[in-house]
């Protein structure tokens, strides 16, 4: 079997990327075969209600974000809730190494099937955000994120657990 990319499986988060410089995030996509998690697609659009540094809009850093993200060897990674689903109906998830990912569909040529996977809602989003075009039901999913961030008690969710 060859090879999916010039590099290891990684799994970075937003901070990791927003240490990298634009170079650097072009090194990572050509050395490394980049996992995106749907936590990450989260974490960056929650950043349009962040306040942001000076000079600079929440529409710049959201951007600066999706410019920057991994997209020649990269592969967004199905959500957790449609894995569940799917093992829960008895679909197996192979763990050799794939990246689970959705909107696969079986097709067949020359007597031969394979799947053909169209490009997630998520990554599509991505390309909307490099233009720094954001719909209104992103907005309003940053608005919540934020609002429920900080209406956390921490210390009450530590001492919840520590029982």
């Amino acid at each position: 079997m060859a090879s999916m990319s010039a590099g290891p499986h990684l799994i970075f988060d937003k901070s990791a990327l927003e240490c990298l410089s634009l170079d650097e995030t072009n090194w990572l996509d050509n050395f490394f075969y980049t996992v995106i998690t749907p936590l990450f697609y989260a974490e960056t659009l929650a950043d349009l209600e962040k306040e942001v540094a000076k000079g600079r809009t929440a529409e710049q850093v959201v951007g600066s974000l999706a410019i920057g993200t991994p997209d020649m060897q990269s592969t967004a990674c199905a959500h957790h809730h449609k894995l569940l689903g799917g093992v829960l109906y008895g679909e197996t998830l192979p763990l050799d190494g794939r990246i689970p990912r959705g909107q696969g569909k079986v097709v067949e040529l020359d007597g031969k099937k394979g799947i053909f996977y169209s490009r997630s809602p998520e990554e599509e989003a991505l390309d909307r955000w490099h233009k720094r075009e954001f719909l209104d039901v992103e907005r309003q999913f940053a608005k919540t994120w934020r609002r429920q961030l900080s209406n956390m008690n921490h210390d009450a969710e530590y001492t919840f657990f520590q029982k």
